[in-house]
């Protein structure tokens, strides 16, 4: 699975963009989302999909929502004191 950040959603028309790390536009179509609604989607949430080939180019297959959807996680080591 590849992940992603939804960059656009086209709420009347069902479908939208997630960018990849590349910063790669792959568009999804409401068809392909798992264990979410579309109207539950917001620009920015983190998601795990399978890039697809169709004849106009890439498509996320298979969207679902990360458990985490922070558009970054970023883990900040533990700094030992100074001085003391």
């Amino acid at each position: 699975m590849t992940h992603g950040v939804i960059r656009l959603l086209v709420g009347e028309r069902g479908f939208g963009f997630v960018s990849n790390d590349s910063g790669q536009d792959i568009f999804f179509h409401h068809s392909e989302l798992e264990g979410v609604k579309f109207k539950r989607l917001k620009e920015g949430q983190m998601v795990s999909y399978r890039v697809g080939l169709c004849d106009k180019g890439l498509v996320a297959r298979e969207v679902r929502l990360c458990k985490t959807s922070a558009k970054r996680s970023i883990t900040i080591p533990d700094i030992p004191p100074t001085g003391a």
